[in-house]
């Protein structure tokens, strides 16, 4: 039941926020895993690559359902593409890196980043969906110069200037990505508001695209390693069971929560699964508040 709840929560973050759902899944997973008796570092590496894994056909079904209510443009698509295709690199080493790294340490660093990304979350500023704006053409700022994506094709100096920034953006959360078994949506999507200057609405569609192939290269290390061994149908780090279940609610509630984004207001949504990250960033850090208020009460 545990398990099927994960998976409509993380569908419903997946189509309606653009990410991946990486950020609930991760540490829900571990707090289970831990419960049943599986050591630490193994329940958090896990999580890691479980999570990776049901990533890829979420977003690939709330690629599918933007792409029917046309939320994609020819140059969100490209931009899409190229970024992922960075990510796919930047995830592979991310999650190379974690596969060689103390489980305590990625646990620590987690609960900072999802205590980081709560405070995103939670701004209406970062949010903000400028309806107004014009889908049909953007320029971004790039030392002073304005690239027009819609001459995406032309050759010359300022455009690779702008390729080799969306690369090393890809690479970056790419990184983030891997170690930490997320999509990377809640760090790209407030990037593409405020440098690209999209809407929150194509934002999340741009997302889509990159999650979905920054998990694939992010996967690959978790699978190819073959430490658990005391734990049957658990392939690399990717438990099978988790998967399946997790999965077969994930991908449908994906597409509801796609549509619940072309027809409702996500910032009380928002802000709910923010409060969740805020909770679920302490107890990583072995910060457990609602022990602290329960002694608190005993007192």
């Amino acid at each position: 039941m545990f398990l099927i709840l994960i998976g409509i929560f993380v569908g419903i973050s997946s189509g309606l926020l653009g990410v991946g759902g990486g950020f609930l899944m991760v540490p829900l997973q571990f707090f289970l895993l831990s419960s049943i008796g599986i050591e630490s570092d193994t329940a958090l590496m896990i999580s890691l690559g479980t999570s990776l894994a049901v990533i890829i056909p979420t977003s690939i079904s709330s690629i599918y359902k933007h792409n029917k209510f046309s939320d994609y443009t020819n140059y969100s698509v490209k931009i899409g593409i190229i970024l992922g295709i960075f990510g796919i690199l930047g995830g592979f080493l991310g999650g190379l890196l974690s596969t060689h790294i103390q489980g305590d340490l990625i646990k620590t660093l987690l609960g900072f980043c999802l205590i980081g990304i709560s405070l995103i979350l939670i701004s209406d500023k970062l949010y903000k969906n400028n309806a107004d704006r014009s889908l049909n053409t953007f320029s971004i700022n790039f030392n002073e110069f304005d690239i027009n994506c819609n001459n995406f094709n032309n050759s010359n100096i300022y455009l690779m200037a702008f390729l080799g920034f969306l690369g090393v953006l890809g690479v970056l959360v790419g990184l983030s990505s891997g170690m930490f078994g997320i999509g990377g949506g809640l760090f790209i999507i407030p990037i593409l508001i405020f440098i690209f200057k999209f809407s929150m609405k194509e934002s999340t569609a741009i997302s889509s695209i990159f999650i979905s192939l920054t998990a694939i290269g992010s996967l690959i290390p978790y699978l190819l390693s073959n430490q658990v061994t005391n734990i049957p149908l658990v392939f690399g780090y990717v438990y099978l069971i988790n998967f399946i279940v997790i999965a077969i609610f994930s991908i449908p509630f994906s597409q509801v929560g796609t549509i619940l984004s072309n027809k409702i207001n996500e910032t009380p949504l928002r802000r709910i699964f923010a409060i969740l990250m805020i909770y679920m960033g302490l107890r990583l850090l072995d910060f457990d508040i609602i022990q602290i208020i329960f002694n608190l009460i005993a007192i």
